[in-house]
């Protein structure tokens, strides 16, 4: 009888944590992740404050090893704030610098990419963007 009871706790505990997940995933709707790039959409009010205080990340790791975090934005962006012309609207371009990030043991890790400047004026004219993080390596990445 103690069996059967211990296998309807352990269901009830997955079931939990399943909605628990499927929770936060909705609370964090406005990314969209296709491994390895995620992808959030910015306002103007959220493109000035990229700007002026960079995106800080939570990278986790289950393993140890070194990876890179890079933010992008896709290049019709830069086209309508009036950077130069891209071959293709489509394009990622890179707008950060490469960043390491070595973990030395599981866990996690934070870190802040800062925009470059030869992209700032173009991105404050372009209104509502689509930024993008790049990250090599076997890593969640989260928003903070």
């Amino acid at each position: 009888m103690m069996r059967h009871a211990n296998r309807y706790v352990l269901l009830a505990g997955v079931i939990l944590g399943l909605l628990f997940l499927g929770g936060s995933a909705s609370a964090a709707s406005r990314s969209t992740s296709s491994f390895p790039f995620t992808k959030t959409t910015l306002t103007h009010t959220g493109v000035e404050r990229l700007i002026a205080h960079g995106e800080r990340l939570r990278l986790t790791s289950k393993i140890a090893e070194k990876t890179e975090v890079r933010l992008f934005v896709y290049g019709r962006a830069l086209d309508r704030g009036g950077q130069r012309p891209v071959q293709d609207p489509n394009e990622k371009v890179y707008i950060s610098p490469n960043t390491h990030v070595i973990f030395d043991h599981p866990g996690v890790q934070w870190v802040t990419l800062h925009v470059n400047g030869a992209y700032r004026d173009a991105l404050l004219r372009a209104g509502t963007i689509t930024e993008g993080y790049f990250y090599a390596g076997y890593k969640l990445i989260h928003n903070a």
